[in-house]
């Protein structure tokens, strides 16, 4: 039954799986962050909590509404060229949210790095 299990949920092609584990690799980091986030910026930072889940809801609105513009650059620059610039901008957002102290300045900050996730999510060519 067991076997019959795993047989079950495998993917149909080593592709699928190598998607299916950065897929969950991707939810667990990110996940994590988000609960991280949460608390730097009540703990450390000082904001109140209806400020970091106001300026985390913002942000999630900001990364689904840019995916398709995304999506488009990732198609005419390449993903190569687009994942290396994204992950720059996440690294230089996460330089600046050292200095947050405000809400407004985490917000954006937030923004900025959630966009520039959409971005640099692995993309596979056969």
């Amino acid at each position: 039954m067991f076997t019959a299990l795993l047989r079950a949920a495998r993917p149909p092609s080593p592709l699928a799986g190598r998607l299916a584990r950065q897929s969950l690799l991707f939810a667990l980091g990110d996940g994590t962050f988000l609960a991280g986030s949460a608390a730097f910026f009540t703990i450390i930072v000082g904001l109140k909590p209806v400020e970091v889940g106001l300026g985390l809801t913002i942000a999630g609105i900001a990364a689904f509404l840019s995916a398709l513009p995304m999506g488009k650059l990732v198609d005419r620059f390449g993903p190569r060229r687009m994942w290396a610039l994204s992950a720059f901008g996440q690294a230089a957002t996460f330089a600046v949210w050292a200095t947050a102290s405000r809400a407004s300045t985490t917000t954006t900050t937030t923004i900025t790095t959630t966009t520039t996730t959409t971005t640099t999510l692995p993309h596979h060519h056969q």
